[in-house]
C-alpha cells in the first residue's frame, strides 16, 4: 500500500516550482460514543502538544428555521470548535463536534506530507473521541491563479473539459461557474471557477475542486485512506485534464 501511494505521489504531484494551491483540506465527519466534547478536547490537547501550539477556541453560529402556529421562527445555536496550529508549518487541525478538518495553507507541501498529516490527526482524534463510525469524507483543493492581463480570456489558462461549460472559457471578467456531479452512487464532485481579486488588486481566478464520499460505516485507517486516495485521484483527474499550456508554464515558474 505504501508503494502505491509513492507511485501516486510521482504521477499526480510533480514538484512544481510555483504550485497554485492556496488551500488543501480534508474533512472527516464521524459519530462517537456518548461523551463530553470538552473532555475529549482536553485529551486531544495532550496528544497534540508536542507538535502544535496551544489551541484556540472559536465559535460559529448555526441557524435553524422552525415552523410553528404563528409562522416561521429562526433559532440561533452557537457551536464551539478548536484550532490547532502546527509549530513549524502553515498547517491546521480544526476539530468540531463530530468533524475533523485538516488544512494545508500557503505553499502546498505535497500529497505525501498532507496524507501523513491526515494520519496523525485522525489517530489522535480517534483516541480522544472514541469514534464509532465514519459518516462522510471530503477532500478539497482551492487553486488561486493570477492573471497579469485582465483582458485575456480563461481559455488562455483552462482548456475545454467535461467538468465545466465551454462557454465560460470566453470570459474575461465577472464570471462564475459551479458544476455538480454524481460520479458514483456514493461520490460527489463540485467544480467552481470564479473571478477573484487578490491582495495587490490584480484580478485572478479561483479553480476550486471539491469532492465528497459518503461512508456511513466503521472503518480503520487503511480503509479510510483508500477512500481519500480515490478522492485525490478524482481531484487530480479534474485538475490535470483542465490546465492549458499557460497554466502549466505558470506552475513550472516560467515567465507568463
Amino acid at each position: 500500500m505504501e508503494e502505491n501511494r509513492e507511485k501516486k505521489e510521482l504521477i499526480y504531484n510533480p514538484q512544481y516550482v510555483n504550485p497554485s494551491i492556496s488551500e488543501a483540506l480534508c474533512e472527516i465527519h464521524f459519530a462517537t460514543k456518548t461523551g463530553n466534547f470538552e473532555d475529549s478536547i482536553k485529551e486531544l490537547k495532550l496528544l497534540l502538544k508536542s507538535s502544535y501550539q496551544e489551541p484556540r477556541e472559536k465559535k460559529i453560529k448555526q441557524y435553524h428555521a422552525k415552523i410553528n402556529e404563528v409562522g416561521v421562527s429562526v433559532e440561533e445555536t452557537p457551536i464551539s470548535f478548536w484550532v490547532f496550529k502546527h509549530n513549524e508549518r502553515n498547517h491546521l487541525i480544526q476539530i468540531f463536534p463530530h468533524m475533523l478538518s485538516v488544512n494545508e495553507l500557503g505553499k502546498y507541501p505535497g500529497w505525501k506530507i498532507f496524507s501523513d498529516d491526515l494520519f496523525s490527526a485522525w489517530n489522535a482524534v480517534k483516541k480522544a473521541f472514541s469514534v464509532l463510525d465514519i459518516k462522510h469524507i471530503g477532500l478539497r483543493y482551492i487553486n488561486l491563479i493570477p492573471r497579469k492581463n485582465a483582458e485575456e480570456p480563461l481559455s488562455q489558462w483552462l482548456q475545454p473539459n467535461r467538468y465545466y461549460p465551454d462557454g465560460i472559457l470566453d470570459s474575461t471578467t465577472g464570471f462564475v461557474s459551479r458544476s455538480e456531479f454524481n460520479i458514483e452512487e456514493s461520490k460527489r464532485l463540485i467544480v467552481t471557477i470564479a473571478e477573484a481579486i487578490q491582495d495587490n488588486h490584480e484580478k485572478g481566478f479561483i479553480f476550486d475542486i471539491d469532492t465528497v464520499a459518503q461512508i456511513n460505516e466503521a472503518m480503520e485507517w487503511e480503509s479510510i485512506i483508500e477512500k481519500i486516495d480515490s478522492l485525490h485521484d478524482l481531484v487530480s483527474d479534474v485538475f490535470f485534464s483542465s490546465i492549458a499550456r499557460k497554466y502549466e508554464s505558470f506552475l513550472k515558474g516560467e515567465n507568463v
